[in-house]
This record gives structure tokens, C-alpha cells and sequence, in this order.
């Protein structure tokens, strides 16, 4: 990760709950990286981490430990394996979110009030912006894309995803400002204030050259990596949508 926090992440007096989505482990691993160049840039900044992530998948990519606050406050999109995804499910699932939102928004209010949070950080549910606004503190998402953007995408043939979309969008506009990171979706109807940000990645912690030769390949050979985990591909063509 490259650049400076913003003053909103690094200045405040009071705690900083992080939000994550628990939808694939991309959005877990960038933001767990911007956790810790938080915790190197403000060594007094409290973090809690809310989300209902594999906590051994926040422990290895953390550099030291922090409050985790088990909470499911997001859907994504419910997976049948790692590229193929149930929409139907899905539409379920965030109606019965939508069902409870007052209930969990009231609870994460009382949390933030309670753990004297200073500013929310969204990667990227839209539930906490709510709470945040309520419990008036600032509130910061981060990400290349908005859940509305995706979700208006099947609304065309299903106008259940319009109705759902535009709840997670008001959601969305009661964040302070949003962090755009590159290859980015349009933002613009989510958040009043987008502000662009470079790319963020996990630095490996292992030198190239024990990675080598751990998979015993030679320094002059190239490596590529291709990865469908839990995907059985076969002769037969299968729509991913």
C-alpha cells in the first residue's frame, strides 16, 4: 500500500471500528493491509474489526492483534463455489437483512456509543453507515465497487434487485466520503463525495527466493498462478451468471 491515510483514519481521539464484508476474502485482505498501515501510522489508534471473517484468516494477515466484533451485517452474493453464484439465494438472504436492519443498526449504534468509536470504516456493507450517521460520527467506505452497482445489474430482469439496490444505496449516502480504489465502478449515485485512491495489495511476507525454492523452480524460470478453487471444469460450457 502506497500514499497517506487520510486525517479522518489517522487523527481520531476515540476508537475506529473496520468493517468488512465477509463475501470472498479480497475485500478482507486489502483492508486488513490498510489496518496495518493504520497501526503504523497512529500506534494508539484502537481498531475493532466487525465481521463474521475466518478469525484466523484476520489474525495471519495482521501484524498485531486486534478487537474482533463477530457481526454479519453484509450478504455480497451467496456463492455455490468460487466463481459461481446463486441469485436467488441472494435475493433471499438480503430481504431477510433488510427485514432486520432496524434491530442490527440499533445494536451497532449502541456499540459505537458504548466502545466511544470515533469513526466507521465500510469495505464495503452498507448497515454501518446507518448506524454511523445515528451515532454522528463520520463514516468511511472503501472499495472499487458499491454493492448497488452490482445489484442494479440484474434489475432488468428482475425488479426485486431495483428495490434492494436503492436500500443499499440511501445507505451509502450517509458515508462521509468514499476511498475509490483503481478499476473502480461508478460510485457516483452511492456517495456524495468519492475521492480516488491508490491501488492497495498484501506485501508477501516470504522472499521470492525461499518461494522458489519451496516449489522448486529455478531462478530464470517464470511462475504463473491460476486459481479456480472448488470449480470443476468440464467439456459441457455452464453459464457463470
Amino acid at each position: 500500500m502506497t500514499g497517506t491515510l487520510p486525517k479522518t483514519l489517522t487523527r481520531s481521539s476515540r476508537g475506529i471500528a473496520y468493517y468488512i464484508t465477509p463475501h470472498g476474502f479480497g475485500h478482507a485482505v486489502r483492508s486488513l493491509e490498510i489496518i496495518n498501515r493504520l497501526m503504523d501510522e497512529a500506534p494508539d489508534a484502537r481498531v475493532v474489526v466487525v465481521s463474521d471473517l475466518p478469525r484466523s484468516l484476520i489474525e495471519q494477515n495482521l501484524v498485531r492483534s486486534v478487537a474482533v466484533r463477530r457481526r454479519r451485517l453484509d450478504i455480497g452474493l451467496v456463492q455455490t463455489d468460487s466463481v459461481r453464484f446463486d441469485l436467488d439465494a441472494t435475493v433471499d438472504a438480503l430481504q431477510d437483512l433488510r427485514a432486520r436492519a432496524e434491530v442490527l443498526i440499533d445494536d451497532e449504534v449502541r456499540f459505537l456509543d458504548e466502545e466511544e468509536i470515533g469513526v466507521a470504516v465500510c469495505d464495503i456493507p452498507c448497515l454501518p453507515f446507518y448506524a454511523a450517521r445515528r451515532a454522528g460520527i463520520p463514516s468511511v467506505g472503501v472499495g472499487n465497487f458499491t454493492w448497488d452497482w452490482i445489484y442494479e445489474t440484474y434489475a432488468t430482469d428482475d425488479r426485486r434487485w431495483h428495490d434492494i439496490a436503492a436500500w443499499i444505496r440511501e445507505g451509502y449516502g450517509r458515508g462521509t466520503v468514499y476511498l475509490q480504489l483503481p478499476m473502480h465502478g461508478d460510485a457516483s449515485a452511492a456517495f456524495s463525495r468519492v475521492e480516488d485512491v491508490p491501488l492497495v495489495a498484501r506485501r508477501s511476507l516470504r522472499p521470492p527466493e525461499e518461494t522458489r525454492r519451496l516449489l522448486r523452480v529455478n531462478a530464470d524460470e517464470r511462475l504463473y498462478l491460476l486459481s479456480f478453487t472448488a470449480l470443476e471444469l468440464s467439456s459441457t460450457p455452464f453459464p457463470l451468471l
